[in-house]
């Protein structure tokens, strides 16, 4: 019960201090003239299956995580045809994925859970996992006098907020202090950034108020 309690309270401590005057998503107002309302999207970028599970298991701080690998291809023409759009290069990782725990998430459950235990229980499945594309979104902050933007899309998925429920579970049954997580989940895919990537370490939150385009499968 005292757990229960304590997740209600950090969630709405961050409902009450969620920021909304240091970032912006592009309005009417700021898109470019030429902005379409729709993107064109390869349907194959749902095609997961077909593509490996990476485990992401680094030495370092932020290497450690549980990501959904995706067909990059599709992302890949998306980013060309927001450049074109954009007139304007953006910076990309050559690969693409949705970040299922992120690296402070996993920084918590390691007290319970080795990153190696939890991509042993999910590795078989996780890229069977199905998803849906709300919109394209994007979001700017100015960072030391340096303009950063990202873009991406914005996902729904019951299958993965399901994995991590699972994650929560086998984390509390090896002993870990709950809550297992202590935010609110945005899943996405990153398309392409400008100087970099902007994260919710930076009070950027990859959700449905960021929409500017609809995107369409083809």
């Amino acid at each position: 019960m005292r757990a229960a309690f304590t997740l209600l309270f950090v969630l709405l401590l961050q409902l009450a201090c969620y920021p909304r005057t240091d970032w912006r998503s592009f309005s009417t107002d700021k898109t470019p003239s030429n902005w379409p309302s729709v993107f064109e999207l390869d349907s194959r970028v749902l095609e997961t299956g077909n593509v490996p599970f990476v485990p992401h298991t680094g030495t370092g701080k932020f290497q450690r995580y549980l990501a959904q690998n995706v067909p990059f291809s599709p992302i890949e023409n998306l980013r060309h045809d927001l450049e074109n759009t954009l007139d304007q290069k953006l910076s990309h990782r050559g690969e693409a994925h949705i970040t299922v725990i992120t690296p402070p998430e996993y920084e918590r459950l390691s007290s319970a859970l080795s990153i190696d235990s939890i991509n042993l229980l999910l590795a078989n499945r996780i890229q069977q996992q199905e998803f849906s594309i709300d919109c394209l979104g994007t979001a700017e902050k100015t960072i030391d006098g340096v303009t950063i933007a990202t873009y991406f899309l914005v996902i729904q998925s019951p299958d993965l907020e399901r994995i991590r429920k699972e994650i929560a579970r086998h984390y509390r049954d090896a002993g870990g202090s709950p809550p297992a997580f202590t935010s609110y989940y945005y899943p996405h895919i990153t398309i392409g950034f400008l100087n970099r990537d902007l994260h919710a370490s930076d009070s950027v939150f990859k959700d449905q108020r960021h929409c500017i385009s609809k995107v369409q499968l083809k």
